[in-house]
């Protein structure tokens, strides 16, 4: 939805779309590819980070304008996530191609400026996010539970939920093979498009945590 959200703005505000993204990924790794060629030198160019695939990034800086401007809308930075292409050295290369940078919040700015990056960067602080519809949000009553929504695929921690007493867990997401059937104080509630989970969330408290144990802060 990030993407989705961030499309519409850019488009809002007089960006042109330089193709209509497929749902499907090979189908826009070729949309991608071709829409590069139609770069012009006085274009300014806004881009998503990161791209689909580095090759397709390395592909599009031979085609930028090194005198233009060009802005990188940052969702996530792989060197922090420790997934495939990752690299430090390899991000901040990719990173100082832009003239400008789109980040979350001063922390990240500090990170990329601290990896070297020497462009001009705007924090947001907040992501923009946009929701139109309005529903009344239910309230329910105080029952000691925590909600965790997201890829749950990444935080293996959520496999020891029944280790804690006293606390009741409702998890929502993509949960892959992990099985939560046998945990009495943990209830698996599927999956939720985006701008509908915020009006079927239940619970007291809301966690964010990608780690891998709940007695420390490894796996990050």
């Amino acid at each position: 939805k990030a993407k989705n959200d961030a499309f519409d703005i850019a488009l809002d505000c007089g960006f042109e779309a330089s193709y209509n993204p497929s749902n499907k990924r090979f189908i826009r790794i070729i949309q991608q590819f071709f829409s590069m060629k139609k770069i012009k030198s006085a274009d300014i160019l806004f881009v998503q980070y990161p791209a689909i695939d580095n090759r397709l990034l390395e592909i599009m800086f031979k085609h930028m304008n090194p005198e233009g401007i060009s802005i990188a809308l940052i969702h996530d930075l792989p060197s922090i996530q420790g997934v495939r292409g990752g690299d430090k050295q390899l991000e901040i290369y990719h990173l100082n191609h832009f003239t400008h940078l789109i980040v979350h919040n001063k922390k990240m700015e500090e990170y990329v400026r601290g990896m070297g990056y020497d462009g001009t960067i705007v924090s947001l602080e907040l992501f923009d996010y946009l929701h139109n519809e309005q529903r009344d949000i239910i309230q329910d009553e105080f029952s000691n539970t925590i909600s965790v929504a997201g890829n749950l695929t990444k935080s293996r921690y959520l496999l020891s939920l029944d280790k804690i007493n006293g606390v009741n867990f409702d998890l929502y997401g993509i949960k892959g093979d992990m099985d939560f059937s046998n945990m009495k104080n943990v209830q698996y509630k599927g999956m939720l498009p985006s701008d509908e989970i915020v009006y079927k969330l239940t619970g007291d408290y809301g966690l964010v945590w990608d780690g891998d144990a709940i007695d420390s802060c490894t796996g990050v």
